[in-house]
């Protein structure tokens, strides 16, 4: 699988998290902003992409930079 999903439907959402930066065969992680809250540094990943932004603009740029440490 190259890519693995980190919300709060999978049994073990870790294992997908864990999956993504220590597997160099899983490139893609799909999250939406309530599973990847506050506390998860992603600075391995080289990009984001929105589908739905958050409502406040201080979540917005928290989130973003998370990638851009």
């Amino acid at each position: 699988a190259m890519a693995v999903r980190f919300t709060g439907e999978e049994a073990d959402k870790w294992a997908n998290l864990d999956a993504f930066k220590n597997d160099p065969n899983v490139k893609i992680l799909i999250a939406n902003e309530m599973g990847i809250a506050e506390g998860h540094n992603l600075q391995l990943a080289s990009r984001i992409i929105r589908v739905e932004s958050p409502w406040a603009p201080g979540d917005l740029d928290q989130s973003s930079s998370r990638i851009f440490r």
